[in-house]
């Protein structure tokens, strides 16, 4: 019996752009998949317990607009729900840790963003590498035309 030949990147949709052309198309490692949403539970944590700043409510501000943006081009959407509690608890803890120095998230505020986390940590698994970059550099860019403001 006869070896079947590999399918090449052009009969799979996936252009001859580069030996990494196939990799973009898969979703992130699992390592590195595990990386990103760990660091985002130490923040989570550390704004849950009051020991965070207003640099860690930027991260989980950044990490949920991304999730939303993922939802917009994938299977795993951010329950809208779900998106307006965790905006509610961003905004409440932003409020408090201004006023009094304490960044610390409300009940409600730190359920709803494990949520999100939850919905991330899923999008990470199946949505190809390639578009969690292009929602990566979306809000980036996002970020940096808000600073020059």
């Amino acid at each position: 019996m006869g070896v079947l030949p590999k399918p090449s990147l052009t009969s799979t949709g996936v252009s001859e752009a580069g030996p990494y052309a196939r990799a973009m198309t898969l979703p992130v490692a699992p390592a590195i998949a595990t990386e990103i949403s760990l660091a985002y539970h130490i923040i989570l944590e550390a704004l849950n317990c009051g020991h965070g700043n207003e640099a860690h409510l930027a991260s989980m501000l950044q990490m949920t607009i991304k999730t939303v943006l993922l939802g917009e081009r994938s299977c795993v959407k951010l329950n809208e729900h779900v998106f307006d509690n965790a905006r509610d608890g961003i905004v409440t803890c932003r409020r408090a840790g201004l006023r009094t120095g304490s960044w610390r998230l409300d009940p409600s505020g730190y359920k709803a963003l494990c949520n999100v986390l939850v919905a991330y940590e899923r999008q990470l698994a199946v949505t190809p590498f390639y578009e969690y970059m292009l929602v990566d550099e979306d809000v980036n860019e996002w970020i940096v035309g808000r600073r020059s403001m």
